[in-house]
Formats: C-alpha cells, sequence, structure tokens
C-alpha cells in the first residue's frame, strides 16, 4: 500500500520554471517569447507536451527548442478544432435523429416520459445514468441549469402539464454524453430503426457514440488529444466494419479517427474533412507518428484510399 505524504510543492515564478527547464537541457530560446507563452498558456498545461521530447522524467533529449513544444500544442490545439467540426456535426445529427424518430413513431412528442420505450438498463460504461430513473433525474438536472432559458420559460408560462418540455426542446439542452446513454438504454427495436438512419447496426452505433463522447469531451475543455489512447475502444468485430484492413492496436488515437470520418460519411458521402484532417496531421512532427501507432502514409491509406 502506498503511504501517502502531504503536499509540498510551491508555486514558482514563470522566471523560476524557464531556469527549470534549462537545467533539464530545454534550449528556451528568446526568454521573454517564452515567458509570454508560459503566462498565457500555463506550465502545468504545456508540461503534457514535454513527454514526447523527454528521455526520461525531467530529462530532455539533446537538442530539443521550447519552440518545438509550442508547436506540438499548437498542432493539437489545431486538430482538436478539426475532430470538433466532425463530432459537432455527429452530435446534431444524432439528437435529431433520436427526437425525430421516437416523436413521431410513437405518436408523443412526450415519448421519454413512457418507461416502456427503454430497456431500464444500460450495459455501456462510463459515468452518468444507467437506469430509466437515473435518465430522468439527469433530464431534470440539465433544465435546473437553464431553467432561464427562453424555450424553457416559455413552455412553463403557457402549458400546465407534463412538467417536461417536448422531447424536441429537452434534447437540446443535452450533453453529447447524456444523448449517447439515452439512446444506449432505448429498446433495441428502437435503436435499430435510428441506426438504420445512418446505414449502420445498432450496436456500431452505440459504441461509435461512446468512444466519441470521450474525445468530445476532451476537444471541449481544452486537453491533449493528440496521442490520447481512447478510454473506449470498439471491439474487433465493430473496429473491422469500420476500417476493414486496419491492422492495428483498437487503442490508438488514429481509431478515432477512423470512426468520425466513418459516421460523416454516413452523412454525407462527398465530405472532405478526410482531407482536411490529414493535411493537419502532416503539420506533426515526423518523429512523433510512431506514438499515434501509425505512420502518415497509413493513416492516409485508411482515411482516403
Amino acid at each position: 500500500m502506498t503511504v501517502k505524504i502531504p503536499y509540498a510543492k510551491p508555486p514558482y515564478k514563470n522566471d523560476d520554471l524557464l531556469s527549470q527547464l534549462e537545467e533539464r537541457g530545454l534550449n528556451i530560446g528568446d526568454p521573454d517569447r517564452a515567458k509570454k507563452y508560459l503566462e498565457f498558456i500555463g506550465y502545468y498545461r504545456l508540461s503534457a507536451y514535454f513527454l514526447p521530447y523527454q528521455n526520461s522524467k525531467d530529462h530532455f533529449k539533446d537538442d530539443v527548442k521550447f519552440n518545438d513544444i509550442l508547436t506540438l500544442y499548437i498542432f493539437d490545439r489545431k486538430l482538436k478544432l478539426i475532430l470538433m467540426d466532425a463530432i459537432e456535426r455527429i452530435e446534431v445529427a444524432i439528437r435529431s435523429a433520436i427526437t425525430n424518430y421516437m416523436s413521431l413513431y410513437t405518436n408523443d412528442p412526450h415519448w421519454f416520459l413512457t418507461e416502456s420505450h427503454f430497456d431500464n438498463y444500460s450495459p455501456q460504461k462510463g459515468k452518468s445514468f444507467q437506469h430509466y430513473d437515473g435518465f430522468l433525474s439527469s433530464i431534470q438536472n440539465s433544465l435546473n441549469k437553464q431553467n432561464d432559458a427562453v424555450p424553457i420559460v416559455h413552455y412553463h408560462n403557457k402549458y400546465s402539464s407534463p412538467d417536461y418540455p417536448p422531447g424536441w426542446v429537452i434534447m437540446e439542452f443535452l450533453t453529447f454524453g447524456q444523448i449517447s446513454k439515452i439512446y444506449s438504454i432505448l429498446q433495441n427495436k428502437y435503436k435499430k430503426r435510428i441506426a438504420k438512419k445512418f446505414n449502420v447496426s445498432r450496436r456500431l452505433l452505440e459504441a461509435v457514440l461512446l468512444s466519441l463522447t470521450v474525445i468530445r469531451n476532451r476537444c471541449a475543455h481544452h486537453q491533449r488529444v493528440w496521442n490520447v489512447n481512447l478510454s473506449y475502444p470498439p471491439t474487433d468485430r465493430i473496429l473491422k466494419k469500420i476500417v476493414p484492413r486496419y491492422q492495428g492496436d483498437p487503442v490508438s488515437p488514429c481509431v478515432g479517427y477512423f470512426m468520425i470520418f466513418f459516421l460523416i460519411k454516413k452523412m454525407n458521402n462527398n465530405s472532405q474533412w478526410n482531407y482536411r484532417l490529414c493535411d493537419q496531421l502532416l503539420e506533426l512532427d515526423k518523429s512523433l507518428f510512431p506514438t499515434l501507432g501509425l505512420d502518415f502514409n497509413e493513416i492516409y491509406t485508411y482515411l482516403v484510399e
């Protein structure tokens, strides 16, 4: 059992942090410029980008410059923007697909208040609700945080019941994670018909939504994504449907890119998103591609050819 100790590390001024980095072998270059980036990005956030340039903890490889660290940080920031552009489209599409199908099929704007539409348990991993009662509680919590939003105020000012606005209003106030969980606890007959709108199986759509939720949250909260493994990789069977020739590690961050483009193509077969992604990946230091588990030519093959 690990013996815990009190946290005793003091905060350091940026000048001291730069001196420490120099002692560890990093070529700072222009100290004033480096200090500015530490001021507006933060040492802790940048420190995640030190690791690929270190031989061991706190020891940089020869000839590594502060600008190398900054370039990798900027690459990751641009990558997040490209990933979020696609995930946003997927998120909007799945919201629309669920609420349109369920509202019309059940002929009930408040379909989500009927427990029999749900299996009442989600095998899906991750936090948030897994049961129907937790689902309703999650919806209520989201509405409480948005109780001054115009559509919600309008509904409660005009209508006496039910207590909740219709599904197409509700869905706009839920997170991608909540939307993913709603899909996971719907009865299979509904999941199949919703997945059919994307021309995929329910199992594939459920698996992709689970993985993309984590990627989306990392992007939205400005966390590192470029070399972060998938938290919930797809099964081998599902992965083969997404990229049939892929032989790499299912937790590779590249698998997330493949899943995103797989769904984007189902929505728009003429999408050029894959080319934009490849153009961005070309900005990555070539020595760092092994961190992704693939070289650029392999990634290009799976995304384009």
